[in-house]
């Protein structure tokens, strides 16, 4: 590998990892809002992911409906029924998250919420037809042991110290099925801003999902969005904390597709684990979470499965031009590559 190849690679990773702790810290941002708006009473998850969707649409929707020279109804007959599944999918991943906050606290969210990983590892095997080498997915299971032993400390340190909370295992399932809800919308995610443009991605997910999040917060939670809005009128910590999980929301999804084209799904979900320590620093201070020095131990394994991942170039593994089945996939079986 020449000097100018080794120094492009060295600088791709270093804005991925750097991108990928900008983007942990807008997790941790989202969590921490959510966290805030259930101890006012607040439990709205669609109205808070609604406002996210509408920031996007308004944004992303209008410029490229003013800057795309592609005809509109040619991607919706091409590709349109791509973005509704993803849209739906993410809606419902989005209420699953911020309506677990109701029934188990921030660092058990971030913690369990990492299966996206493994989802979308295995995801990409079979669907974007990417091969690993048995250290990526040594790297993936250490991440998950060590997530898994950070919940177990947590689940220790929060019945000893007392800290309550409405129903821990619901909450914890409904983050599960989330999580696995995401690495499915990631991999679709992941093929569309690769084969076409970011901008396009953001715009249809904008209109999509506001469209699916609007109906269903009519249907379902426009009697607590009222009530809530109602309790809160005068409450600038609550429209604060509203507005700080929609503006983290939003930079969020600005962000995620240009790591997505830079690197790949799984390399950004690796990346993501780091707010799981921030959200339990942040937690320690803000809720009175007791730490543990297990929590160093558990995460120092999940930070070593992530090195044993990104220590092969990851700029030799490549893609298939097609991806399978509904992604209108070009098998070709002379040119599938391992890293």
């Amino acid at each position: 590998m020449d000097n100018k190849v080794l120094c492009k690679f060295d600088k791709k990773v270093i804005i991925s990892i750097f991108c990928g702790q900008v983007l942990s810290l807008f997790i941790c941002g989202t969590a921490i809002s959510s966290a805030y708006l259930s101890q006012f009473g607040a439990n709205i998850p669609i109205t808070q992911s609604f406002l996210n969707y509408m920031l996007i649409s308004l944004t992303y929707g209008m410029f490229f409906a003013y800057k795309s020279s592609l005809n509109l109804m040619e991607i919706i007959k091409d590709r349109g029924y791509l973005y509704v599944i993803a849209a739906i999918i993410d809606v419902e991943a989005n209420y699953l998250i911020v309506k677990s906050y109701q029934y188990t606290n921030v660092t058990s969210i971030q913690l369990l919420d990492c299966l996206t990983i493994p989802t979308v590892f295995i995801l990409s095997i079979f669907i974007l037809r990417i091969r690993y080498l048995w250290t990526h997915l040594s790297g993936v299971v250490l991440c998950l042991l060590g997530s898994t032993g950070m919940v177990l400390i947590d689940y220790w340190v929060r019945d000893s110290s007392s800290v309550s909370s409405l129903n821990p295992l619901l909450g914890d399932i409904l983050v599960i099925i989330g999580a696995i809800l995401y690495g499915i919308s990631n991999i679709i995610q992941n093929y569309l801003v690769k084969k076409h443009s970011t901008i396009e991605y953001l715009g249809f997910i904008g209109i999509l999902c506001s469209l699916v999040s609007g109906i269903q917060l009519i249907l379902i939670e426009r009697h607590d969005a009222f009530l809530a809005f109602n309790a809160n009128y005068a409450n600038p910590v609550f429209w604060s904390c509203l507005l700080g999980f929609a503006l983290s929301m939003f930079l969020l999804y600005s962000l995620m597709p240009y790591m997505m084209r830079i690197s790949d799904a799984v390399i950004t979900n690796l990346s993501l684990l780091t707010s799981d320590m921030y959200a339990l620093i942040v937690g320690i201070f803000l809720f009175g979470y007791v730490f543990h020095p297990l929590y160093f131990v558990a995460y120092s394994i999940i930070m070593i499965g992530v090195g044993m991942y990104v220590a092969k170039d990851h700029a030799k593994r490549k893609e298939n031009e097609g991806i399978c089945s509904m992604f209108d996939c070009k098998k070709d079986s002379n040119n599938s590559d391992t890293v």
